[in-house]
């Protein structure tokens, strides 16, 4: 009976692995499929933010973890003319959780520049061009806004001198 329970345990585990495998590798491919070209560094971590994602999903009672094209963005965040990764955890989808990556607060959205990766929590976002500089725009929860929770709230973030900084008098 031991060894029957420790077969199934030890098949179990085997399986889960290949999965796991297989999952990175259709990412890499979707990731170069799509015509997203990123340095090594940033390859890295976008891989390090979907493996993390899929632990998750797999630790709620075996779920598997898909995403929708959006999931997984290019945009020059920075003004350098130079492409960086935004991940949009909103479009990934748990099998056993309905959102296992948002509440009330809103969703995470990781931005990533030059391999280091910025994380933000929101409702929703867009990327506007204002004088040249990009910026990002983020609708948040009300209470960042010192607002009940429903009522509207924005944040403008925007790249300069080797970081995120956020508009005065935003969030």
């Amino acid at each position: 009976m031991l060894g029957r329970a420790m077969g199934k345990s030890l098949t179990h585990l085997v399986w889960k692995t290949v999965m796991q495998n297989l999952t990175m590798m259709f990412y890499l491919v979707i990731l170069t499929t799509v015509g997203l070209s990123f340095t090594a560094s940033a390859q890295d971590t976008v891989e390090s933010v979907l493996k993390d994602a899929e632990i998750t999903c797999a630790e709620l009672d075996n779920g598997v973890l898909s995403r929708s094209e959006n999931a997984v963005l290019s945009a020059d965040v920075t003004g350098d003319g130079v492409s960086d990764i935004i991940v949009d955890y909103a479009e990934l989808h748990c099998s056993t959780a309905a959102q296992a990556w948002c509440g009330t607060g809103g969703c995470s959205l990781v931005v990533i520049v030059d391999g280091q990766k910025t994380e933000f929590l929101t409702r929703g976002w867009t990327i506007v061009v204002w004088q040249d500089r990009p910026i990002i725009l983020l609708s948040l929860h009300g209470t960042q806004c010192n607002a009940a929770g429903a009522e509207a709230c924005f944040q403008a973030v925007f790249w300069s001198n080797g970081g995120f900084r956020h508009a005065p008098g935003s969030g």
